[in-house]
């Protein structure tokens, strides 16, 4: 039911009018800094960054934030197919002694990070001494099996303007049909 809701959500959104546009916020905020994060050390890569071809088309829609974890909905187009993922932010937690921690160079302290998020799904070390808890997030995608076709359908609808398929203003249009509003 969760995924649905999502997909739900990201067709709500790709349908408001201010689509086919990217919106940059001039003070993000950590909540954003954080998704880039994530989305950088994934699969996913940092959208910002990504080489793209005339035809490609992405859409990511983030949810939660808070107690009970972040997760997203991915949609993309490229080469000519649509995909879809729920992406799952995962805590990821390595242990390591103190004392290591307190004379480590930056570089080591990235290598820790990165040695954290790769074995990611628990804490890993001992903490039967003095212990730093290295944290760090990634995420878990998983793909989502819809067709491309039906992905395609419901993009070509939330990004076709209702005047071109309805009447009048009293006309209402859904997944691509008019009705009386």
């Amino acid at each position: 039911m969760r995924i649905f809701a999502y997909i739900l959500l990201g067709l709500a959104t790709i349908s408001s009018t201010a689509r086919s546009q990217v919106k940059i916020l001039s003070d993000p905020g950590f909540l954003l800094g954080d998704t880039r994060d994530w989305s950088r050390a994934s699969p996913l890569g940092d959208l910002r960054e990504r080489p793209t071809s005339n035809d490609y088309r992405e859409l990511r829609v983030w949810a939660g934030y808070g107690e009970f974890g972040t997760d997203g909905i991915v949609i993309r187009h490229e080469h000519g197919t649509w995909k879809a993922w729920l992406a799952v932010m995962v805590p990821c937690t390595l242990m390591i002694p103190t004392s290591v921690h307190d004379s480590a160079h930056a570089a080591t302290l990235r290598r820790y990070e990165h040695l954290a998020r790769h074995r990611c799904g628990g804490a890993i070390g001992d903490s039967s001494r003095e212990t730093y808890y290295v944290q760090t997030d990634t995420l878990s995608l998983h793909r989502l099996h819809v067709h491309s076709a039906a992905i395609a359908r419901a993009w070509n609808d939330a990004s076709t303007p209702a005047s071109r398929n309805c009447r009048s203003s009293r006309h209402v249009r859904t997944m691509g049909k008019c009705s009386m509003a």
